[in-house]
C-alpha cells in the first residue's frame, strides 16, 4: 500500500479533513530508514522565503492536470512498484491538504497521511532543509521587509550609479569578487561597508541585471577553497542546504527572471 502524508501549518477541525497525521519524530525517524519519498505541494513563493525539507520534491498541483506542453510527466509522481512510502506536506490550511490529499488519490496512493508541524517545527527539531537555488521578486522583498537576508549586487558601481540600486543591497562588484575574499575581515569592512561573509551566514542573496554574472560570482566563489564557499556542491544553490556541515547559504536572483514572468 502507498501511502503519502501532507502537513500544514494549521488544521481547522470544523474544515471536515480525515487526514492521518505523522509528527515530526516520526517523520524524521522515517526519513534517517530510507524509506520515505518526500513530495512538497506547496507554492514556489512559501519554498523560496522558507525553505523546504531536504531531498523533497516539488509536487505541482497548480499545473499537474493542465493540458499543455509544459504538464509535468505524471509518471515521475505516481507510486512505484516495491518503491519507499510516499510523504507529501503543504502549509495551506484546509483547502490547499483536501486539495493535495485529492491529488495524491488520484495519483494511486491508497491513504494520505499528513504532517502537521511546517517548516518552524521541522527546522526547530533538528531537520535538514535547504533552499530553491533561484528566487523571484516577491519572496526577494519579501525577505528584505523582513531583514532576513544580506543582498549582495555584483554589478559595477558606475552601473549601479547609473540606473540605481536595489533597495537595502550592498555591493561587491563580480570582477573583486575573488579578491575580495582574500582581504582581513577589517580591510572587507573598511571596502565595502559591510561585515566579510563567514561560514555561519544562511541569509547571503546574489544579484545583478540578467543573471548572468551572478552565476560567475558563483562559480569563482566554489573556486576559493575557504571554509566559507569550499564544501559547496556545484548542482545546488550555493551553501543551500542546512546540514550538520554548514556552509554559506546563498540564494541567486535575476532581475531578467522578474520581468519575463
Amino acid at each position: 500500500m502507498s501511502i503519502a502524508a501532507i502537513s500544514f501549518g494549521i488544521l481547522h477541525a470544523s474544515n471536515g479533513l480525515e487526514i492521518n497525521p505523522i509528527s515530526t519524530s516520526d517523520l524524521l525517524a522515517t526519513l534517517e530508514s530510507g524509506q520515505v519519498r518526500v513530495f512538497d505541494a506547496r507554492s514556489d513563493f512559501e519554498r523560496e522565503v522558507d525553505g523546504y525539507i531536504l531531498g523533497s520534491e516539488l509536487l505541482p498541483m497548480d499545473t499537474i492536470f493542465d493540458d499543455t506542453e509544459d504538464k509535468p510527466d505524471l509518471e515521475t509522481f505516481k507510486p512505484k512498484e516495491d518503491g519507499p512510502t510516499m510523504v507529501v506536506y503543504v502549509s495551506d490550511k484546509g483547502f490547499g491538504a483536501r486539495k493535495a490529499e485529492s491529488v495524491l488519490k488520484s495519483l494511486g496512493f491508497d491513504s494520505v497521511r499528513c504532517y502537521f508541524g511546517g517548516l518552524d517545527e521541522w527546522k526547530a527539531s533538528g531537520g535538514d532543509y535547504e533552499f530553491p537555488r533561484f528566487v523571484k521578486f516577491q519572496a526577494l522583498n519579501t525577505l528584505l521587509d523582513r531583514d532576513e537576508i544580506l543582498l549582495i549586487d555584483v554589478r559595477n558601481r558606475t552601473e549601479l550609479n547609473t540606473v540605481g540600486q536595489i533597495p537595502k543591497s550592498v555591493c561587491l562588484p563580480l570582477h573583486e569578487v575573488e579578491l575580495a575574499f582574500d582581504l582581513s575581515d577589517e580591510d572587507f569592512q573598511a571596502r565595502y561597508s559591510f561585515p566579510k561573509p563567514q561560514g555561519d551566514r544562511k541569509d547571503i542573496v546574489l544579484t545583478c541585471r540578467s543573471g548572468r554574472r551572478v552565476l560567475v560570482a558563483d562559480r569563482i566563489m566554489k573556486t576559493k577553497g575557504s571554509p566559507i564557499f569550499g564544501s559547496i556542491p556545484a548542482v545546488s544553490r550555493i551553501g543551500s542546504s542546512k546540514t550538520g556541515n554548514t556552509t554559506l547559504p546563498t540564494m541567486i536572483w535575476s532581475m531578467i527572471s522578474c520581468r519575463n514572468e
